[in-house]
Formats: C-alpha cells, structure tokens, sequence
C-alpha cells in the first residue's frame, strides 16, 4: 500500500472518535457547615461544695479564782441577824494548778541520775475581816486603773476587825464531803484569818456567815496568794 493510500484510509473529521479533548465535568463540592451537636444536659447535678466559715470562738471569761494573789469575794456584812451566803468558783485549770483536790503534793522531778521530790505549788486561802470603812478608804484611794494583785495585796495589809466571840459561825460548802464548820467560840480570837484552802473543791463553792448579831462596819473578803511553807 502506498503512502498515499495509507492517508486516504486515514479517518475523517467525522469519525465517532474526535481528536477533541473530552470535557471534563465540573467538580461539584457539598458546601456543608459543620455545626456542634448541642449539649444535653448532664444527668448527674453539679456539686458545689460550701465551705463552713468557722465561727469565732468566744474570749475565755476571766474569774475571780485566776487571779493569785487576788480577792476571790468581797462582801458586806448583813446589817441584822441572818446568813450571809458567799459564792465562788475554782476552775480545772485552777484546780490543776494548785493541786487542789490532790493528795498527792509532791511532782517527781528525773535528774541526770535519781528522782527527786518537788513539793508542788500550794495556795492560801484566807476569809478575813475588815473594818468597811478602812476598805473603802484603800480603794478610794487606789483609784480604778489598779491591777487585782495591787487591790488584794492594800487590803490585806490591813489590820483584820472580826466581831466579838459568840456572834458569827462560819460554814464552807456544807451538804457536802469537803465541808467544814467554824463555831463562835472559835472566831475572833487575836483577828486571826480562817484558812479554807484544805476544804474547797473544784467547780462551784459557798461561804456561809451565819450571823447571830448586825455587822455593820465588817467586810468579809476571800484572799488568795501563794503558800510559802
């Protein structure tokens, strides 16, 4: 076959098969927009813990029995016959302190190479009585800025007035295991202070003056300081 015979068997502008590129068809994209799913609720509530603000602890309240040396009570005789009833309080922190209701008045102290006895801190524990008018005039003159130990410290210093014997039975914590009775004849002999301090308790206390006469110039205080002995 000739050349010529080869391009007129060659195909026609309107072959089936066209030198054409092939259209390509567009590209289509899905424009979606991506959106959270919304948030159920939790089925499980959420704890919220509350913090308790602690409250603010009262002050200790001071009593007369933390002072040493100190007056435990001051008190007016009555002016006619009758009991004069004088409460007091001794707390565990005052009990343990002067080993009040202890029998045992010694601590063990361990040295380097025996134990050694140390006689424990004691306390006096005094009723007196004084002229009203020597008391007042001390405190007028002491002022209000003066501090428990000065007061207590001016008036025992003074010179004790007890009634004449016969007139005044005094009586400590009775109903009681610690108590302890004074009789008239037994008061009043050189002023001398009745020591209690071997008949007091922790917790609550009373003094009973049982008065057979008026006392109208006495004073009776409670005077605590520390023993020596």
């Amino acid at each position: 076959m000739s050349v010529s015979s080869m391009h007129s068997a060659a195909p026609s502008s309107n072959s089936r098969f066209s030198n054409e590129p092939i259209p390509q068809p567009e590209s289509t994209e899905m424009n979606q927009t991506t959106r959270d799913p919304e948030k159920s609720p939790s089925p499980v509530p959420e704890i919220i813990e509350e913090q308790e603000t602690a409250e603010p602890q009262p002050p200790r309240p001071v009593l007369p029995c933390h002072n040493v040396p100190g007056l435990w009570f001051v008190k007016l005789a009555l002016d006619n016959m009758g009991t004069l009833n004088c409460d007091f309080q001794i707390d565990q922190e005052t009990a343990l302190k002067w080993n009040i209701g202890q029998t045992n008045n010694e601590d063990a102290v361990i040295t380097d190479f025996h134990s050694v006895q140390v006689p424990r801190k004691r306390l006096s524990l005094q009723i007196c009585s004084f002229s009203k008018q020597l008391v007042q005039g001390v405190i007028e003159t002491l002022g209000t800025d003066q501090t428990p130990a000065t007061i207590a410290s001016a008036i025992f210093g003074l010179e004790q007035k007890w009634p004449n014997q016969g007139q005044l039975i005094v009586k400590i914590n009775p109903d009681t295991a610690n108590t302890k009775t004074w009789l008239p004849n037994r008061l009043g002999l050189n002023n001398a202070p009745v020591q209690i301090e071997d008949f007091v308790q922790e917790g609550q206390n009373v003094v009973q003056f049982i008065q057979l006469s008026g006392m109208s110039d006495n004073l009776f205080a409670l005077c605590a300081s520390e023993r020596n002995d």
